[in-house]
């Protein structure tokens, strides 16, 4: 079962978490983000031992779902996010866990977004067809 769950996770995530790297690291849109292994995009939330994506435990210190913009957003900026995210169905990788900002844990979910739009595609086909997701705490 395991397996299973990697290989469908892994194709779906191939295509939601290469159109969400893209759209967070503002590359071009023809423009592949990089890769890692064999379809293994640099901002990819699957546990690859679980197979299944990795969510923040709880909201990170700045969280952009946290109130007063403890991330300083340009106005506008979060809705963007949410909007491109939930039209491509794709979850929100936490920005404390991307590697360009020097994080020292591995990818996951923004548990703010996971939280806030239950309803988008991949978080949905993580809980019923995964059989959820990996819980980790987010970086100090």
């Amino acid at each position: 079962m395991r397996a299973l769950n990697a290989a469908l996770a892994r194709a779906f995530y191939v295509f939601a978490q290469q159109t969400n790297s893209r759209h967070q690291m503002n590359t071009a849109p023809n423009e592949p983000p990089p890769l890692e292994g064999p379809l293994m995009a640099e901002n990819d939330v699957l546990d690859p031992d679980a197979g299944k994506p990795r969510l923040l435990a709880e909201k990170c210190s700045t969280c952009v779902f946290r109130p007063g913009n403890p991330m300083r957003l340009v106005e506008g900026r979060l809705a963007e996010l949410v909007r491109h995210n939930r039209e491509v169905g794709a979850g929100l990788t936490c920005h404390q866990t991307l590697s360009a900002s020097g994080a020292d844990a591995p990818n996951a979910w923004c548990k703010g977004f996971h939280d806030a739009y239950p309803d988008t595609t991949a978080i949905r086909f993580a809980h019923t067809v995964l059989g959820g997701v990996v819980e980790v705490e987010p970086p100090k």
